[in-house]
């Protein structure tokens, strides 16, 4: 009995596991497929050409440098280290069309610096000289706020800030909330509860959509009526409809914790203070082959003490410049 329900244990774990990461790969799907449907693909589709045997190939242009054709190099990941590489197909008008295409997609990258390689940067890079990154749009301070992808990301986001404010005395482990999580997710809630989080996502990212085609015609944008990011993070909540859920989070007085409750930060900074009085003294070679035993004549523990000594006496210095 004790077996098989260790056995249950372990594999109700590895559904939870296994969740999660199904809601993580429907996550970067679902990114890939807006990413997809900007150039006019989708993530069904390649946007590489099958590989083509050259020697099959009657009509390629082939590379200056190795006479690879445009089959050989449909590895490549069709990127812009292949545009040199044209396949005709003996149809004037096909092959015309395919050229004003790539025209055009060359004129698009030449009007987004950030995607032209050396273009990203301010000037060439130069031995002794500092050069600046090209700022993209979205890293702009007045861009819109970039709404949640899918449903499970609103989620966990919530969930994530109301278990910190209800455990502020545990530590906080990610991986582990996302378990509970996956969890909730799945067995614990019911289809019209997920079709909330879903809907929202949908609804919000059709806004965020909006908001960006305004930015780049006026350079500003509407802020949202419906949706709401609290503190500048990546939570988001409903303000005309807001569930209790949001209700509840929006209520409390931050959703900034801190990286481990205050009880810890003692264990914590002593826990740090001998890794680095370890690392330092074992640069010093002061550490034997085994790397568990110092050499003769050294006393660890007395060296952490001066170590804490220090570190008392330096904030006691900045309590006073205070």
């Amino acid at each position: 009995d004790k077996a098989l329900r260790t056995a249950k244990e372990k594999a109700v774990a590895i559904l939870i596991d296994s969740d999660v990461t199904l809601q993580e790969t429907l996550t970067e799907v679902q990114r890939a497929r807006e990413l997809a449907s900007k150039a006019g693909l989708s993530v069904e589709s390649s946007i590489v050409k099958p590989a083509i045997d050259p020697s099959l190939v009657e009509n390629a242009y082939l590379t200056a440098n190795d006479g690879i054709s445009s089959g050989a190099n449909g590895f490549t990941g069709g990127h812009s280290n292949t545009d040199h590489v044209v396949v005709t197909t003996g149809d004037d008008q096909i092959d015309r069309i395919a050229e004003l295409k790539r025209n055009l997609l060359r004129r698009h990258r030449a009007m987004q610096p950030e995607q032209r390689g050396d273009e990203r940067w301010d000037k060439p890079k130069i031995p002794g000289e500092r050069r600046r990154r090209i700022v993209r749009e979205q890293d702009r301070e007045d861009y819109p706020p970039e709404a949640p992808n899918t449903g499970w990301d609103v989620f966990i986001r919530q969930m994530t800030v109301k278990i910190r404010h209800d455990r502020p005395d545990e530590r906080h482990d990610q991986s582990k909330v996302l378990q509970e999580l996956g969890k909730i997710w799945r067995m614990g809630m019911s289809e019209d509860e997920r079709d909330y989080f879903t809907k929202f996502a949908t609804d919000a990212k059709k806004e965020f959509d909006q908001q960006v085609i305004e930015y780049r015609a006026t350079g500003s944008y509407q802020p949202s009526k419906h949706f709401e990011r609290l503190e500048n993070s990546s939570v988001w909540i409903r303000k005309d409809r807001p569930s209790p859920l949001e209700k509840e989070i929006s209520s409390y007085e931050t959703i900034q914790f801190p990286k481990r409750p205050p009880k810890l930060d003692k264990e914590y900074q002593e826990r740090e203070m001998r890794s680095i009085l370890k690392r330092k003294l074992k640069l010093k070679g002061l550490m034997n082959e085994d790397g568990k035993t110092w050499k003769e004549g050294v006393n660890f523990e007395a060296e952490l003490e001066k170590e804490r000594k220090k570190r008392i006496k330096h904030n006691d210095d900045g309590d006073d410049s205070e």
